[in-house]
């Protein structure tokens, strides 16, 4: 939990949440991130004002990444205001366990669960996009927004201010390739 903080004028991001799991065969194991913010000010940073990053690859690399922000600025940075990327690649295949289905122990994919949810912030004046939402799932990866999908979107806004970004208020690419699954 992060209240009333100031992250400013840092030459890369203000602040930067990875989460990264790469399992070989066997059981499956968990990368978990919990983030709760709460204005908090993250503005004039030579990157981004906030990063968050979840990586799975691998038979069950699994990464989970959930993050809530409110009354927070991300103003006046270099990059984008907000950046959330998630990947999921390199699983394997397991007859029956299609990425499209719970995987559970006897599953393959690699996936990630991210939601971000941001309420009531400032995100403008930022030379790259206001929010920038990056998805990548190839080889058996699966990438979603919480478990018992599909109840939960990667990213929600909530009365948030995304003006005057160099780039777009925000920008959502996603990829997805070789037996993979995003939703």
């Amino acid at each position: 939990t992060v209240t009333g903080s100031e992250f400013d004028h840092n030459t890369g991001a203000g602040a930067s949440f990875l989460s990264n799991a790469s399992y070989g065969p066997g059981g499956f194991g968990n990368a978990f991130q919990q983030v709760t913010i709460e204005g908090g000010d993250f503005s004039h940073n030579g990157g981004d004002g906030i990063y968050f990053g979840a990586t799975a690859s691998g038979r069950q690399g699994r990464a989970e990444q959930h993050a809530t922000i409110s009354d927070s600025t991300f103003d006046y940075n270099t990059g984008n205001g907000v950046h959330i990327y998630a990947s999921a690649t390199d699983g394997v295949y397991v007859a029956g366990h299609p990425c499209t289905a719970a995987q559970g122990l006897a599953g393959g994919c690699a996936f990630v669960r991210q939601n971000v949810v941001i309420s009531y912030s400032q995100i403008s004046h930022n030379t790259g996009n206001g929010v920038e939402v990056g998805t990548y799932a190839d080889s058996y990866g699966a990438i979603y927004g919480a478990s018992g999908r599909p109840h939960a979107s990667t990213l929600e806004l909530y009365g948030d201010g995304v003006n005057h970004n160099g780039g777009r208020g925000l920008d959502v690419s996603n990829h997805v390739s070789d037996d993979s699954y995003l939703y």
